[in-house]
Formats: structure tokens, sequence, C-alpha cells
């Protein structure tokens, strides 16, 4: 062997017991740790650091009750039999009820020309027509007539919660935006 095949063998030996020691020195891996500067500082994320894991461990909002989305449509009585007309506002659908009849998370009461009684958790509740069944006041159309009532083929404006007509006023605002609507393209 040549003095430089054997400069260069043991050159070789050196260098990969070096090698070795490194390795059997350090980790297989590093620890998830060493990564955490560069997490918790991405320049190229919206919402660096502390802020995004307090915010992950926020619960979302509980969903809403459903006797927000039930409306007292209306009430009919023929003699002694009465019923409600109550709409799932979500949906569109009216669903007819007699006194008695579970409903939501309750059941229904006694049913008058001008409101019903609904019962949940022991207490009665009086639902005036209109109303949730939490008793606040709904938009005087249904979601799924609102095209309707842009376009101008609905029935005449509702009347307000107070049961009065529309003022002059408001009832000029709501022509106005009919024709608009005709003129924009719309039926």
């Amino acid at each position: 062997m040549t003095r430089t095949a054997a400069q260069y063998l043991i050159l070789a030996l050196l260098s990969m017991s070096a090698a070795l020691e490194c390795l059997a020195g350090s980790d297989a891996r590093p620890s998830w740790d060493s990564y955490k500067t560069v997490v918790t500082k991405n320049i190229f994320l919206r919402d660096r650091g502390s802020r995004r894991a307090e915010r992950g461990r926020e619960a979302p909002p509980p969903p809403p009750p459903p006797e927000r989305f039930i409306v007292l449509r209306g009430t009919i009585q023929q003699g002694e039999d009465s019923r409600a007309f109550l709409e799932d506002v979500r949906t569109g659908k009216t669903e007819v009820r007699r006194p008695g009849e579970t409903l939501a998370a309750g059941r229904l009461g006694a049913i008058t020309l001008s409101y019903i009684e609904y019962e949940c958790n022991g207490a009665v509740k009086r639902v005036e027509i209109g109303a949730n069944l939490e008793g606040a006041a709904s938009l005087p159309v249904a979601f799924h007539e609102i095209p309707e009532v842009l376009n101008g083929t609905a029935m005449p404006a509702a009347p307000t919660a107070s049961g009065e007509p529309p003022s002059a006023e408001e009832a000029a605002i709501l022509e106005r935006l009919r024709q608009r609507r005709q003129n924009e393209g719309g039926n």
C-alpha cells in the first residue's frame, strides 16, 4: 500500500468513528420543545402564540333552544275543540297542535283566540300570536316568505307588533323598495 492510500484509510476511519460518537451521544430525534419558538413566533400565522392557544380552549356557545324558532301564527276554536298553528321558521313548516300535546321541550296548555299557554319546566308562559315560544316577538313574516315580500307578490303589509297597519311613511318606503326591486330585474 502506498503512503497516500494509508493516509486516506486512516482519515476515513477517524471520521467514521467521530460520526458514530456523535450519533451515540445524542437522541435519535429532537424533542418537540426545540421547535416551540418556530411555532409560537411564526410570522406567517395570523394569530401567533398564546392567543391562539387560549382561543382553542374556549367552548363553543350552546345551540339556541328550539323554542326560539317556533312561532305561534294563529289559533282556531270550533265548539269545544281548539287548535294552534305553530310555524318552525327554520324550515317554514306549520304544524297544527291541540292542548296537551308535546311541543319542543314542554307541552301545549290552554288555547284561546289570542294566545296559548306553553308549559315548560313547571312554568307556564303566555305566548301571544306572532311571538315565539320564549315569548319574544317574531318577524311579521317567516323567513321563507321574504322573497315574496321583496318582489311585491306577497299579501299587503302585515300589521305591526301593536296590531296597527303601517304608517303612510312606512308604506311609502315599502312601495319604493318594491319598485326598486322591479327596476333591477326582479319580478
